[in-house]
C-alpha cells in the first residue's frame, strides 16, 4: 500500500513540475493511486503539501508539554528550536516551504496552522505572564519561526537559518521583561477636599470599584 508520505512527496514533485493548478487526478496518476485513494489520505491537494507543517505544530505541542514546570520563556525558546532544527536539515522540507511561500492558497492554509502554533505558545505563557504580554510574546515567537522558514525556502543554509531563529527568539525575554511590574503614579493636587473624598472621586473617575 502506498504510504501517506510517499503520496505527499510525489504530489510535491508533480506540483513543482506542472504548477499547483494541476488537478488531483493528475497528481493521483503520478502517485499511481486512484483519486479516491488520494482523498482517503488528504482531504484536499493543499493538505498533501501542508502535511509536514501540521506535523511541526504537533511536535511543538509535544515539546511544550515536556517543559512543564520550567521557566516559560526558556522552555518556549527550547521547544521552538527543537521543533525547527530537524526541519531545517531536510531538503524535502525546503522544497515544500518554497512551494508554500510561492503559492497564495497554500500560504493562507499555512496561516491556519500558525494560529494553532500561536494558541499553544500563548497558553504555555499565560500562567506566568498577563494575557496581553503572553499574546505578544507568542506572536513574536511565531514571527521568528516564519521568518526563519522564509529564509530556508529562499535557500539559506541550515546554520544561517538557525542563527536567524536565535536572533528572533532572543527578543522574547525583552518582551516578557515587564511581567509582574506595577506602574505607580504620584498625583499632586491643590484642593479643599479631604483625603478620603479625593480618593473616592478619583476612584469614581477611573471607574475603580
Amino acid at each position: 500500500m502506498t504510504s501517506t508520505e510517499s503520496i505527499a512527496e510525489t504530489a510535491l514533485e508533480h506540483f513543482e513540475r506542472h504548477g499547483f493548478d494541476t488537478s488531483v487526478a493528475n497528481v493521483a496518476a503520478a502517485a499511481q493511486v486512484s483519486p479516491r485513494t488520494f482523498f482517503r489520505h488528504f482531504p484536499t491537494k493543499e493538505d498533501a503539501i501542508l502535511l509536514a507543517h501540521r506535523s511541526n505544530v504537533s511536535a511543538f505541542r509535544a515539546r511544550l508539554e515536556e517543559a512543564d514546570g520550567q521557566d516559560v520563556i526558556e522552555s518556549l525558546v527550547a521547544a521552538t528550536r527543537a521543533t525547527l532544527k530537524p526541519v531545517l536539515g531536510r531538503e524535502l522540507d525546503r522544497r515544500r516551504y518554497r512551494l508554500i511561500f510561492a503559492t497564495p492558497g497554500l500560504r493562507e492554509r499555512m496561516a491556519a496552522s500558525d494560529l494553532d502554533h500561536l494558541s499553544l505558545a500563548r497558553d504555555h505563557l499565560v500562567p506566568d505572564l498577563e494575557p496581553m504580554t503572553a499574546h505578544m510574546v507568542a506572536a513574536a515567537g511565531l514571527a521568528a519561526v516564519n521568518q526563519t522558514l522564509e529564509r530556508f525556502a529562499l535557500g539559506d543554509s541550515s546554520a544561517s537559518c538557525m542563527s536567524t531563529l536565535s536572533r528572533g527568539l532572543l527578543r522574547l525575554s525583552t518582551l516578557a521583561a515587564t511581567r509582574g511590574d506595577t506602574t505607580r503614579f504620584v498625583v499632586v493636587v491643590d484642593t479643599d477636599l479631604s483625603e478620603q473624598n479625593l480618593i473616592t472621586r478619583l476612584r469614581r473617575a477611573l471607574e475603580v470599584a
